[in-house]
C-alpha cells in the first residue's frame, strides 16, 4: 500500500511540474514539443494531461498503425478523465522512404485511418536519414550535428509551415 501511495504521489507531482512549466511565463514560445517514449506509460499520460494538442509521429508500417490505434484510445481516455481540451493535430510520417512500395501502401492506409479518427495525415514527411542515427549516437540534436541533412531540412519545413499557418 505504501508503494502504491508513493507512486501516485510522484505521478501527481510530475504532472503538476510539467503543467506548471508548460503554462509558465518562462515559456515564450507558441508551442513546446514534449517528446515521450514510444510507450503508453506514465510519462506519456502526464504529457497528454499537460498539453493541449498532440502531433502523432509514426512510421509507415503495420506496427506503427497498431500503435496509432492504441495511442488514440489512450488520448480518448485522457480526454474523458483528465484533459477535455486535448486535440489531435494530425499524424506525421517519420523515417519515410518514398521508394518503398510498402511505405507508399501503408501511407494510404494511415491516411484512411487518420480520416476515420477525424484527424489528418500531414503532407510533409520526415525522410529516413543516417544523420539522425549518427546524431543520436553522438548525443547531439540533428540541427547541431548535421543541419543540412534530409531529416533536419524536413523538420525545419514542418516548423516553417506551422508558423505560416498561424501567421
Amino acid at each position: 500500500f505504501f508503494v502504491f501511495f508513493f507512486f501516485f504521489f510522484k505521478q501527481k507531482t510530475a504532472y503538476e511540474m510539467l503543467r506548471s512549466l508548460v503554462g509558465s511565463e518562462m515559456c515564450i514560445r507558441d508551442s513546446i514539443i514534449i517528446d515521450t517514449p514510444p510507450s503508453l506509460g506514465i510519462l506519456t499520460i502526464n504529457a497528454l494531461t499537460a498539453c493541449n494538442s498532440v502531433l502523432i509521429p509514426s512510421q509507415a508500417d503495420i506496427y506503427s498503425l497498431q500503435g496509432i490505434s492504441q495511442l488514440y484510445n489512450t488520448i480518448n481516455t485522457v480526454k474523458q478523465y483528465c484533459n477535455k481540451d486535448l486535440t489531435v493535430k494530425g499524424i506525421l510520417l517519420t523515417r519515410y522512404n518514398k521508394r518503398s512500395v510498402l511505405t507508399r501502401d501503408m501511407t494510404e492506409t494511415i491516411d484512411n485511418v487518420a480520416k476515420k479518427l477525424n484527424t489528418k495525415l500531414y503532407k510533409t514527411k520526415i525522410r529516413e536519414g543516417i544523420a539522425l542515427k549518427e546524431s543520436q549516437l553522438k548525443r547531439e540534436n540533428i540541427f547541431n550535428y548535421d543541419p543540412k541533412s534530409k531529416v533536419a531540412i524536413d523538420l525545419s519545413l514542418i516548423h516553417i509551415c506551422r508558423c505560416r499557418r498561424r501567421g
